[in-house]
């Protein structure tokens, strides 16, 4: 029997705080973005030489590693199949929308064009499909759905979603729901939230 675990108040897990790191060596366990003055490249990500996009800096890191943004922005669509934290800045001004036409980007390397790691266009602004020993954890995010016609969030498999002062809007598009919660593993699924908020949808429930 699959359990479905929803905490709402002090969130359990813990992001780092407090510990940046300088440099590092490709692949990225830690990749910087500064949608202001990085640039892109495959060997981007450390604090020195940071880059662009989020797209770029999650096919520079490796399974587990963690994104940080350094300043406000709006990216593409992202599908995350492994583990991964991705932590925007204070003033949750990063913003992750939906693009219709548009293939999300994805953990680690893939071959051809960074935004082509499922080979398809994106359905969600952020998709989770993993595992059930997978952990996403978000954090000072907000995820759009901008005109899209599902959601802005769906969660699929995973052991461990968190969102913590992560908001979700609905858009103006025409939506079943903004946020989909549908793991199918079979096993038990936890979903943490905290401080964040799930509104303005022109349709469509949570």
């Amino acid at each position: 029997m699959r359990k479905l675990g929803i905490l709402v108040g002090p969130l359990v897990w813990v992001f780092v705080a407090g510990v940046v790191p300088t440099n590092a060596a490709s692949p990225y366990n830690f990749a910087f973005v500064d949608p202001k003055g990085g640039t892109d490249s495959i060997t981007c990500g450390a604090q020195t030489q940071q880059c662009l996009t989020l797209n770029q800096a999650l096919a520079n890191i490796t399974a587990g590693g963690i994104v940080f943004i350094q300043s406000g922005a709006v990216f593409g669509p992202i599908y995350l199949t492994d583990n991964v934290s991705i932590v925007g800045p204070a003033d949750q001004s990063a913003t992750i929308n939906f693009l219709p036409g548009t293939h999300p980007g994805c953990i680690g390397p893939f071959a051809g064009p960074i935004n082509d790691c499922t080979g398809a266009d994106a359905n969600y602004a952020v998709e989770v499909s993993a595992t059930s020993t997978t952990t996403v954890k978000l954090k000072n995010i907000i995820i759009n759905n901008g005109f899209g016609t599902n959601g802005a969030l769906k969660i699929g498999n995973a052991f461990g979603v968190s969102l913590s002062h992560v908001v979700v809007r609905g858009g103006s598009g025409v939506i079943p729901e903004m946020v989909l919660v549908a793991p199918n593993t079979g096993t038990q699924f936890q979903l943490f939230v905290s401080g964040g908020d799930i509104a303005f949808s022109g349709s469509g429930g949570g």
